[in-house]
C-alpha cells in the first residue's frame, strides 16, 4: 500500500542539505541550507533555475520538464556564479509532477567545495561519510608531509655524519679514509692525478718544547695555507 510521506523543510534540509525544490516553471521553491550558504548574496528561494544553475550533462536538458523526463538519470550541474561549484544530482518528480526534486551533492569536488565556501560536517547530513573521509585525506596527507620532512631530515643528518666522518676535526682537511676514497675513485675510473708528500720540519720539536696546543696551532696554521694554495678538487 502506498503512503505519502509528507517533510517540513526544516526535516528536508536535515536529511539533504543540497536539495532544490523546482516548479515546472522554473521558479525554486524550496532549497537546502547549505546550497543557501553557498550564494548568500543571492536567495534561492523564488529565484530562477536556469539564472543559478548550468546543467553539463545530460546536455539534452533544457527545461525543469526535461528533468522530468529524465528523472532517475544523473546529473551533472554547476553555479553559474564563480567559483563555479560543481554538483552531482538526482531528479525527481513530486506533488504530482507538479515540481521537481533534486539532491545535490559534491562528488569528488567536495574538497575544493568545503575550502571555497567555509564549510563544515555540520553543512552536510549526519549519514554523509564526505566530511569523515576529507579530515582521513588531510590528516594522510599531513602525515605523509611529516615523514617526508623527517626523511629529509635524516637525510641531512647522514650527509652531514658522513662528512664528518671523512674529516679531521682539528684541521678542517680531509682524513685518511677520505684519502682512501679519493685514491680509489681516481684509480678505479683511470684518471690522471698527482699525489705529494709534505713533511712539516722541526714538527716534533714544536710539541716537545712549546706543548700540543702549539703543535694543534702550527697544523691548524699549515691547513689554511694549504686550503688556500691548492685547487676545490684536489
Amino acid at each position: 500500500m502506498d503512503t505519502e510521506i509528507l517533510l517540513d523543510q526544516c526535516a528536508l534540509g536535515r536529511l539533504m542539505p543540497l536539495h532544490l525544490v523546482v516548479a515546472l516553471d522554473g521558479e525554486i521553491l524550496r532549497a537546502g541550507p547549505t546550497l543557501c550558504k553557498l550564494l548568500p548574496d543571492r536567495p534561492l528561494v523564488g529565484g530562477r533555475f536556469d539564472r543559478l544553475f548550468s546543467i553539463r550533462r545530460p546536455g539534452d536538458i533544457r527545461t525543469v520538464t526535461d528533468l522530468l523526463d529524465r528523472a532517475g538519470s544523473r546529473l551533472y550541474l554547476n553555479l553559474l556564479d564563480a567559483p563555479c561549484t560543481a554538483f552531482r544530482g538526482l531528479a525527481v518528480p513530486v506533488g504530482r509532477r507538479g515540481a521537481v526534486l533534486l539532491n545535490l551533492s559534491f562528488g569528488i569536488a567536495v574538497s575544493d567545495a568545503v575550502r571555497e565556501h567555509g564549510l563544515t560536517d555540520a553543512d552536510f547530513a549526519p549519514t554523509d561519510l564526505a566530511v569523515e573521509l576529507l579530515y582521513l585525506a588531510e590528516a594522510k596527507t599531513a602525515v605523509m608531509d611529516e615523514l617526508h620532512d623527517m626523511n629529509r631530515r635524516l637525510q641531512g643528518a647522514k650527509s652531514r655524519a658522513e662528512e664528518q666522518a671523512l674529516t679531521d676535526t682539528l684541521t678542517g682537511l680531509r682524513n685518511r679514509r677520505a684519502l682512501d676514497q679519493a685514491l680509489d675513485f681516481v684509480i678505479g675510473n683511470r684518471l690522471p692525478f698527482a699525489l705529494m708528500h709534505i713533511d712539516l720540519d722541526f714538527f716534533k720539536a714544536v710539541n716537545d718544547t712549546l706543548g700540543h696546543a702549539a703543535g694543534d696551532f702550527v697544523l691548524q696554521e699549515v691547513s689554511t695555507i694549504l686550503l688556500a694554495e691548492t685547487r676545490a678538487g684536489d
